[in-house]
């Protein structure tokens, strides 16, 4: 039987170390299963004279194995992921507008703190299929091309402050 547990996650970016709004719902399915579903959500513009963006809309439904107990030291991760981005004058000249999809696997570890609080870092690479129109920044409106490629990204970089609004019983 499925018992929903809610969490609290605060993600930082390691790009431009902005904050990016995230959410999760996590499912305990067994003492080493959890599903989870975390949601983010970044809208910013961080410069609109050049046209600086990150702008994305990102879901990453997956599985974890606990090794030990569930919210409790080492796991491994699996999960998918859907995303539709925004992304300009970051890495290049060029602007990404698109979507992708892909799947990957990642490693983390959770350190208790208190009953009811964890500290949480997790590490993650994925394949991603993009699909996304490519144009240049200065004149973002104008279609330069049209790009469909796979890409092996690390999905998940995370330092997670964790709120379990129950405790889980022994």
């Amino acid at each position: 039987m499925l018992r929903a547990v809610f969490i609290l996650q605060g993600l930082i970016s390691l790009v431009l170390l902005r904050v990016i709004l995230m959410r999760s719902l996590v499912w305990l399915w067994t003492r080493s299963f959890s599903l989870h579903l975390p949601v983010q959500y970044n809208p910013f513009i961080y410069s609109k004279s050049n046209n600086t963006k990150f702008q994305n809309l990102t879901v990453l439904p997956g599985v974890r194995y606990w090794f030990r107990e569930s919210f409790r030291d080492p796991f491994v991760g699996f999960s998918v992921l859907a995303s539709r981005y925004n992304i300009g004058n970051i890495w290049d000249k060029y602007r990404y507008d698109g979507w992708g999809l892909g799947a990957g696997l990642s490693f983390g570890w959770t350190y208790p703190m208190a009953p009811r609080w964890n500290f949480e870092w997790e590490l993650g690479l994925a394949a991603f299929w993009a699909n996304h129109d490519k144009s240049l920044c200065k004149t973002c409106g104008y279609k330069f091309d049209h790009e469909r490629k796979v890409y092996l990204i690390p999905h998940k970089i995370s330092v997670n402050l964790i709120y379990l609004f129950w405790r889980l019983g022994k």
